[in-house]
């Protein structure tokens, strides 16, 4: 008697992201951040964005790549050199005419008569 030898499922991305239980925009996030990380080894360099995102989708459906994985690749990057300052364009200081760096603003005629 022949034994039964074990069929090799093939692996459909289609139905694996609609029978996907999770959070599917996360997913969409995670895929994205991990076909970045994906892009910068060889055999995808040179690949279309498309091919990129299909293999990252499929690694993490499949299991062999998880969200921790994906989140330490990223964080290094992630993370600014220097604080960012915000700044208010609408209360910023003016130049005075003390400062020694001043630009002095040229004055029209109308104020200068209005002046006299």
């Amino acid at each position: 008697m022949k034994e039964a030898t074990p069929v090799k499922q093939i692996f459909n991305l289609e139905t694996e992201i609609m029978d996907y239980a999770g959070d599917k925009y996360n997913l969409v996030v995670l895929s994205a951040a991990w076909a970045k990380h994906l892009r910068k080894r060889e055999e995808f360099r040179h690949q279309p964005y498309a091919a990129v995102i299909k293999a990252a989708l499929a690694q993490i459906l499949s299991g062999e790549v998880h969200e921790e994985q994906i989140i330490a690749s990223i964080e290094p990057e992630a993370q600014p050199q220097e604080p960012v300052v915000p700044v208010d364009p609408v209360n910023l200081p003016l130049p005075s005419d003390e400062e020694p760096g001043a630009k002095k603003r040229k004055s029209s005629k109308k104020e200068e008569l209005a002046a006299e």
